[in-house]
């Protein structure tokens, strides 16, 4: 890869840019998403001396990006079936001279019992939970379990760990979420398959444009970038791609060449498996449910509507249907060695290594769901 100077990096965030060109770098990286000052800074410093206060946090972020890489292959080293998605592969593509942030780790194992090996050394070292997913595996007998890990300590890096058996474009609430074909996948190209979906819940950034522009470089000198169309015309993100290709390719710096044309692309669906002949009206309102969810997040009415199908269907077919299930932790609930799934009516419980959760597919448990025991120990 050649060096990319500073004018290089500049002409090709000239077209995001509200502001002029002359802005002052701390208000123009406040305009874009995805922590672009380091990025920045670490452009200009490698032409001209950075002030004392700019020069101060590119070292701040240096010193946060080594101890977050070094988390990452402690964790591997210690868990070697576990690889780490998403931001690796494309900071491996930058410049030398250029710094990319990256505030979170996103981590996938093979099995339940890997994942909950890796959040009990996370939990260790004092870490905390701060979300579980379980949704029925559509591939294998068992459940797919996504924890989410938050750490509250001064200017942690990383701040937030993902791990997971279930490796999704998207996310189990905000954005419909489709598992990734990794057959044959190349690294380069699962990065920009999942920086081109994130466009389905924000904005595209300058980190995207600079980020796609790299990868792009990389894959087209590897005659491999028609694989990206394959791959998003399998994934059902040609709205997305078109967004982010149509920016790329109106920026002099970025190689036309290099950005391919996509065809045209349905957005596949999901749709719950679950069928009743005792209920059909609620099994459609299910699927109703379910896109509502997908396009809007846990609005209010998407809320409400799982919540009351959680109570009427029972947590049970809920769960079986496909849709991911949100863990809330259940207080002073001791830890079990192996996990185990309870339902009892609209009530699901999620026993871990991790603590004990109640399932909720709409975001909320009402209290007539819980028996007087759990109503206890949920209300202490």
């Amino acid at each position: 890869m050649t060096d990319w100077p500073l004018d290089r990096v500049e002409a090709l965030l000239a077209p995001v840019a509200a502001l002029p060109r002359a802005a002052d770098l701390t208000d123009l990286a406040a305009t874009w998403p995805n922590k672009f000052l380091p990025t920045l800074l670490s452009a200009r410093a490698a032409v001209a001396p950075l002030a004392a206060d700019e020069s101060a946090a590119l070292d701040r972020s240096r010193h946060r990006i080594g101890r977050s890489d070094r988390m990452l292959r402690s964790i591997c080293a210690a868990h070697p079936s576990v690889w780490a998605l998403k931001g690796g592969a494309t900071r491996m593509l930058y410049p030398a001279h250029l710094v990319r942030q990256q505030d979170d780790l996103d981590l996938v194992a093979d099995d339940v019992a890997t994942l909950w090996d890796v959040t009990a050394s996370l939990l260790a070292a004092d870490w905390e939970v701060d979300a579980v997913w379980a949704r029925r595996s559509p591939r294998r007998s068992g459940p797919e379990i996504t924890v989410v890990l938050t750490q509250d300590r001064g200017d942690p890096m990383p701040d937030r760990i993902e791990v997971t058996t279930d490796p999704l474009e998207g996310d189990h609430w905000s954005v419909a979420s489709r598992r990734l074909d990794l057959t044959a996948t190349d690294s380069a190209s699962l990065a920009l398959l999942l920086l081109v979906e994130e466009g389905v819940g924000r904005p595209f950034g300058a980190r995207d444009l600079l980020d796609a522009a790299l990868l792009l470089d990389h894959l087209a000198d590897r005659s491999a970038a028609d694989a990206v169309i394959d791959l998003v015309e399998r994934h059902g993100v040609a709205v997305e791609w078109n967004r982010l290709a149509e920016a790329l390719r109106a920026n002099p710096a970025v190689r036309r060449a290099s950005v391919p044309e996509p065809r045209a692309v349905h957005r596949p669906g999901t749709r719950p498996s679950v069928r009743s002949a005792r209920h059909p009206v609620w099994w459609c309102a299910l699927r109703a449910a379910k896109r509502i969810r997908d396009r809007e997040g846990v609005a209010p009415l998407a809320d409400r509507l799982l919540t009351r199908l959680q109570g009427t269907l029972g947590a049970r077919r809920v769960y079986e249907s496909g849709l991911a299930m949100f863990g809330i932790p259940m207080p002073d609930e001791q830890p079990v060695a192996q996990q185990r799934f309870e339902f009892a009516g609209p009530l699901g419980m999620l026993s871990t290594p991790a603590g004990r959760f109640v399932l909720s597919a709409g975001g909320g448990v009402p209290e007539s769901w819980l028996p007087p025991i759990v109503e206890a120990r949920s209300a202490g």
